[in-house]
């Protein structure tokens, strides 16, 4: 059999998953003994593939020409028990499994073009085989069981580079007409005997292993079809005709297949030109939607450019503005530090003598009406006196009528009115210490709404509250520009900020720790009230209503158009007075403050009027 049967075929571009799906069609449809997967890409043997071999009684399985590693995936390998011939060169087989001796009608092994190392041992157990290619591999020995091969006539083992050794026993197959080996470098048999041929290398092994060579061709050697066989000569022809015949039924399937191939690459050719059409198509469009977004771009870029400019012409604005807060920060900023620094020693220990005067005036107001007070309650006790002792006596009567009439009742009831007087007494004395309790309470709500009147009609701390408020905003309006300036990056700015508002911040500690002194003043002055109260009150009953009057007192004693004047108050006219320093005298101008003429007509001697010295 020639064996051209197996050369290699050409790679194509084309679609081998549709190519597959072909071939399986043509397997199932065909009546042909041939299962043909050859050139389609595998790299393992679709699953069911040995299956359906023998359901359709296939007699070829051709999977040459792929990337095949192993023949497991397809199935149980006796599945192809029916199986005349395996074709699976140019793969890339580095072994081959032992279950291969399970097929016992295969005629034709194709292995070429490998990479395998070893063939198995079962191989000799194919009787029916004929032709073994293993060339263009790496196979380094051959296997003793070749000589078990009892119908083998052709066996080429070229293009194995490390084979320089064949087994004697390989004499023993009788039937071996052609055995291809590449003779350079051959050891056993010599290499000069290699290059023989056939028969050389057979009489070579045979005498090695002490049997007697007889050429196939020779009239005495009987093939092992012949034995047995009434006319074996005519029986060998017609078998081998009958193989001829479907080698030519496998071209003719080719050449179909063939004709079957050219046909799905023109469709394909077809399918191709088509889109290439439509790739000509999109390219054309996207031309067109490049030059829209090129468009586009330059319209964004232009939009982008205006807001920039607009951006930059706010910013200066912005610039502007700040500066102008800046100047007008700086200038107050500098009015306080001067006013500060300016304070004269000398007005301030008039001050601090004035209001030491009010104090002792207040105080003696004070223990003035509470004298007053004092024998109104006094008289008041003595008539509530009278009329509780009236009351008594007229109880005394009418229970000195009724004390004979329950005489006998107070008898009987005497545990019980008993035990009610306790219970009486008991309840009695926790009333009476609540009573107690929140008299103290109110006594002591009392006690702090005279501090805070007598606070907000202080005109230090009135003035000391003003002047707070006024460093606190002046503080505010610095950080907002500071903060404007750090978002524009200018930090030279930023620190002259920074200095200007550290100043703010000590001054306005300096603020708060004179209205802590002055309130502490005032509640020094409570409590010196508390003291002088307790003094007089010294062995006398107390007085309740004390802190009520004091109230009063304080509310009478301020001028009348002052509660007003805090309201209607010009915020202008207090921030010219807090940055002259006479912000705490605004409670001796009530009666100038709300007329501009009125202010403006006010002289020393008036001044002095109302206690304050000209500076």
């Amino acid at each position: 059999m020639p064996l051209n049967l197996f050369g290699r075929k050409a790679s194509k571009g084309v679609d081998y998953k549709a190519r597959l799906e072909h071939k399986l069609y043509l397997a199932r449809e065909n009546p042909e003994p041939v299962f043909d997967l050859a050139d389609c890409a595998l790299k393992t043997v679709p699953a069911g593939i040995y299956s359906l071999c023998k359901v359709f009684r296939k007699e070829a399985l051709y999977l040459q020409e792929n990337n095949l590693t192993s023949l497991a995936g397809g199935g149980a390998l006796h599945d192809l028990s029916l199986l005349q011939i395996l074709d699976i060169h140019s793969n890339y087989f580095v072994q081959l499994p032992d279950e291969i001796g399970h097929l016992k009608n295969l005629r034709v092994l194709n292995v070429s073009n490998n990479q395998l190392k070893l063939l198995p041992e079962s191989i000799g157990r194919l009787d029916k085989l004929h032709i073994l290619n293993a060339s263009s591999n790496n196979l380094k020995k051959v296997p003793n069981s070749f000589g078990e091969l009892k119908r083998i006539q052709t066996i080429d083992l070229r293009n194995n580079k490390q084979l320089k050794v064949l087994p004697d026993a390989l004499a023993q197959a009788k039937t071996i007409k052609e055995l291809h080996v590449d003779p350079h470098g051959f050891t056993h048999p010599p290499e000069k005997i290699a290059k023989l041929g056939t028969c050389a290398i057979m009489q070579f092994l045979s005498e090695e292993l002490g049997i007697e060579y007889m050429s196939p061709k020779e009239p005495g050697v009987e093939s092992p079809d012949r034995v047995n066989s009434p006319n074996p000569f005519t029986d060998w022809e017609e078998k081998d005709k009958t193989f001829q015949a479907k080698i030519l039924q496998l071209e003719r399937l080719k050449g179909q297949k063939q004709q079957e191939l050219l046909a799905l690459e023109k469709d394909l050719e077809q399918q191709q030109k088509k889109e290439l059409e439509v790739q000509n198509a999109m390219k054309t469009n996207k031309g067109r939607l490049l030059e829209d977004l090129v468009e586009q771009q330059n319209k964004l870029e232009n939009e982008i450019l205006r807001i920039q400019q607009d951006r930059e012409a706010e910013r200066q604005r912005l610039i502007q503005q700040i500066q102008e807060v800046e100047r007008t920060t700086e200038s107050v900023v500098s009015q306080l530090l001067e006013l500060s620094a300016s304070r004269d020693s000398q007005q301030l220990l008039q001050l601090v003598e004035q209001e030491q005067e009010e104090e002792q005036r207040l105080l003696n107001m004070a223990q003035a009406e509470y004298e007053l007070y004092r024998r109104k309650d006094v008289i008041n006790a003595m008539e509530t006196l009278l009329e509780e002792e009236c009351r008594r006596e007229q109880k005394l009567r009418e229970y000195e009528e009724g004390r004979v009439e329950i005489t006998k009742t107070l008898l009987s009831q005497q545990v019980e009115s008993d035990r009610q007087l306790e219970e009486m007494i008991s309840t009695q004395g926790k009333a009476q210490n609540e009573l107690v309790g929140r008299l103290q309470k109110d006594e002591e709500l009392q006690r702090a709404a005279v501090g805070a009147l007598l606070e907000r009609s202080d005109a230090r701390s009135w003035g000391l509250v003003q002047q707070v408020a006024l460093v606190e905003s002046q503080l505010a309006a610095l950080t907002a520009v500071e903060m404007e300036r750090r978002k524009l990056e200018m930090d030279e700015q930023v620190m002259e900020l920074s200095e200007k508002r550290i100043a703010l911040s000590m001054l306005l500690l300096d603020l708060l720790s004179q209205q802590a002194e002055r309130r502490q003043q005032l509640l020094n002055t409570l409590t010196e009230m508390e003291r002088r109260r307790w003094v007089v009150e010294e062995g006398e009953s107390k007085d309740s209503d004390f802190w009520l009057r004091q109230y009063q007192r304080l509310l009478d004693s301020r001028p009348s158009n002052l509660t007003e004047m805090e309201q209607t108050l010009d915020p202008l006219l207090a921030h010219y007075l807090v940055l002259a320093g006479v912000i705490h005298c605004l409670p001796f101008l009530v009666r100038w403050v709300n007329s501009l003429t009125a202010l403006q007509s006010v002289t020393d001697t008036m001044l002095q009027q109302v206690t304050i010295a000209h500076g």
